[in-house]
């Protein structure tokens, strides 16, 4: 009935969402701690430095990993296990830290976090009531496509032309933000349309909450960067 499936389309919707909140709150919690830790814990400068590296590099080299084993249980089973989600949330709220040993204040960090959402909420609204978000979706990863393909020059460009690197850097980061705020629509967008199938499952919807996460954090790491610009460009 067309009550039933509200309520099931209701159902799987707030589960995703209730799961990408839970995996915004664990990076941020980590992020939080491992920043607390390493500033205010260990006082000698050269150990913490040492050891900021250290994690910093184990948790890049561990998230390469379990991205590589998300890639493949989801192609494989359509879902992902929550495990090494869960994992790859930590290892995000490490590397999101570095942010903290650049400077940033924590009401600067918060102010990002606050635009990031809005970015993030007015995109899903659009996902959540539009009926042309496919065409949104299909936009947005042609736009992540090219930049891609531009990305290939970068080395080249970085060595040859760097002022013209520094330019193409600044418009490929606006062109990624435009791209996942696209993807973001669509993505809610399926949320929506998969839940009209009748499919409910926990471990699906938290599949599709670590996909909204990821759009979440993508759009909140290149505001990130270039508050961090110009943040350092003050001083």
């Amino acid at each position: 009935s067309g009550v039933g499936a509200k309520t099931t389309q209701a159902s799987l919707l707030g589960k995703t969402f209730t799961y990408m909140f839970l995996f915004l709150l664990l990076t941020i919690a980590v992020t939080v701690g491992v920043s607390a830790i390493f500033q205010f814990a260990i006082k000698d400068v050269n150990v913490r430095n040492d050891a900021y590296m250290i994690t910093l590099i184990t948790a890049s080299i561990t998230q390469l990993v379990l991205t590589i084993v998300i890639a493949f249980t989801s192609l494989k089973r359509g879902k992902a296990a929550a495990v090494p989600l869960i994992l790859d949330a930590v290892c995000m709220g490490v590397l999101l830290s570095s942010f903290t040993f650049l400077g940033l204040e924590w009401y600067t960090l918060a102010a990002t976090f606050g635009i990031a959402a809005l970015a993030f909420g007015g995109m899903a609204l659009i996902g959540m009531f539009s009926k042309h978000a496919s065409g949104m979706g299909m936009v947005g990863f042609g736009l992540l496509f090219s930049v891609l393909l531009v990305s290939l020059f970068n080395v080249f460009m970085f060595i040859f032309l760097p002022q013209v690197w520094a330019i193409q850097n600044i418009i490929t980061s606006v062109i990624i933000v435009i791209a996942i705020m696209l993807i973001t629509a669509y993505d809610v967008y399926n949320i929506k349309r998969i839940s009209a199938t009748g499919e409910n499952s926990s471990n699906l919807a938290v599949y599709l909450a670590f996909n909204l996460y990821l759009d979440f954090i993508i759009i909140l790491l290149h505001i990130l960067k270039y508050v961090a610009i110009f943040a350092s460009d003050r001083r």
